[in-house]
């Protein structure tokens, strides 16, 4: 059976699933934040979506060797810095007005994150976004192309002057303020948009201090900035993430544990009035504890879509895998039941579906892949199966800031193979692929 196959097979298994599923239960109360909805779910789904970025995979990537990391990029995110075009830096050939303290080093560097956009060129793109704190301000956009197998800057960074603080989260042309991103960042294939969940209204100052509920657009067709909405009387803090669900074209975001944080679903196809992007639903946050440990920063979310779940490791400090129904956004998470041969559990990893082995791949570093699997049946309380599928000969290097990979890490998905691929080893460092073994 071919790989399209099994993936059609396993849509229609899930479609079986969701229909089984699809019985309503009754409406409860509870206390909670005027701001946070709490009526119950239906616990339906609707059925799954063929994603339309799903095409043969580019000729140099079938030629990979199975299971081994190998470096692809042809230039570097160095090469694009908007510090060395004059064009651009109003300082040139000095450092520019948004600089930071370690300069386009923290797109990769700072606590940030990336997206893999399945429709910019012929094969997709991975794209960097990034800042932070006092590390760097600069508000561009890079992607790397996976059929050039180059790095562009797709857009270029407000060059200042900067005048603190901007309570829109944006500069004054309309560009994102660069956070800390973590796992706050994704991309939709329907809209073909970069969507960030978090903003600074100040940067400098520690970020929690000047966080801002907004949603910040990047338009990657037109490749221009568009107004998202503000989620107010939510906590943004550093350290919480996303998901996009591809059944419902949405966003699921869980803020950062702390007061005033919300679990909160994002669609990105409603425009307001005022031309803003993005219809803000928030649900409890996460406050379930198990084993003696909450949920931490440094956490990433997955979407499971056979089983209508996000999914989420917190192995800051405890090795808990957590999953929430999205069918029923408004339960607590629960921690799963997982064992077998586990990797080394760390936070700020590396954490993404694979349509082509239907499970999830962990990676924090080095040559080893592996993946947690759901059961057959019975998610909640079966055992999910830990299983390394890879360990290669070779290996992206450790940056000289290990602050870790997040969703730096992506899958793109063809019709042959799945393909992981990684930016980790900082702006002057490679971009690594492994063509991931079929199940």
């Amino acid at each position: 059976m071919s790989l399209r196959d099994r993936k059609l097979v396993s849509m229609l298994s899930a479609v079986s699933l969701a229909l089984a599923g699809c019985t309503a239960f009754a409406q409860q109360t509870a206390e909670s934040p005027d701001n946070l909805r709490t009526e119950q779910g239906s616990g339906s789904a609707p059925p799954p979506v063929a994603s339309e970025c799903v095409k043969a995979a580019p000729g140099w990537a079938t030629q990979l060797t199975v299971g081994q990391w190998e470096r692809v990029s042809l230039n570097t995110l160095a090469s694009q810095d908007p510090r060395n075009d004059p064009d651009v830096n109003p300082n040139y050939p000095n450092s520019p007005p948004w600089n930071g303290t370690i300069g386009q080093r923290g797109v990769i560097e700072a606590w940030n994150g990336g997206a893999f956009a399945c429709k910019y060129g012929e094969f997709g793109a991975l794209i960097a976004y990034g800042g932070g704190h006092n590390d760097y301000y600069g508000s561009e956009i890079y992607a790397f192309d996976l059929g050039m197998r180059e790095w562009r800057r797709v857009s270029d960074p407000y060059p200042g002057p900067n005048n603190w603080p901007y309570f829109s989260g944006r500069y004054p042309d309309g560009s994102a303020i660069p956070p800390h991103t973590y796992d706050y960042v994704d991309y939709d294939e329907v809209t073909h948009r970069f969507y960030i969940f978090k903003g600074q209204h100040t940067l400098g100052p520690p970020s929690n201090s000047t966080a801002v509920p907004v949603l910040h657009v990047f338009n990657l067709e037109t490749l221009q900035w568009e107004d998202g909405g503000m989620n107010d009387g939510v906590t943004m803090f550093s350290g919480g993430f996303s998901a996009y669900d591809p059944r419902r074209n949405v966003f699921w975001v869980q803020g950062a544990p702390t007061n005033g944080a919300a679990f909160t679903r994002i669609d990105p196809s409603v425009v307001s009035g005022s031309g803003e992007r993005g219809e803000f639903t928030n649900y409890p946050s996460h406050t379930a504890w198990a084993n003696g440990r909450p949920l931490n920063v440094g956490a990433v979310g997955a979407i499971d879509p056979n089983n209508d779940i996000m999914v989420y490791p917190s192995f800051r400090d405890s090795q808990n895998v957590w999953a929430r129904d999205l069918t029923r956004p408004q339960e607590q998470a629960i921690a799963i039941n997982h064992g077998g041969q586990a990797p080394s559990y760390a936070s700020a990893t590396g954490w993404e579906w694979s349509p082509a082995r239907n499970a999830f791949l962990y990676w924090r570093g080095g040559g080893q892949v592996h993946e947690l699997k759901p059961p057959a049946s019975g998610w909640r309380n079966q055992q999910w199966v830990w299983t390394r599928i890879a360990n290669s000969s070779t290996s992206p290097t450790v940056p000289r800031n290990d602050n870790g990979p997040y969703s730096k890490f992506r899958v793109a998905t063809f019709d042959e193979f799945d393909l992981a691929i990684v930016i980790n080893e900082g702006t002057e460092g490679h971009v690594w692929v492994m063509r991931i073994p079929n199940d």
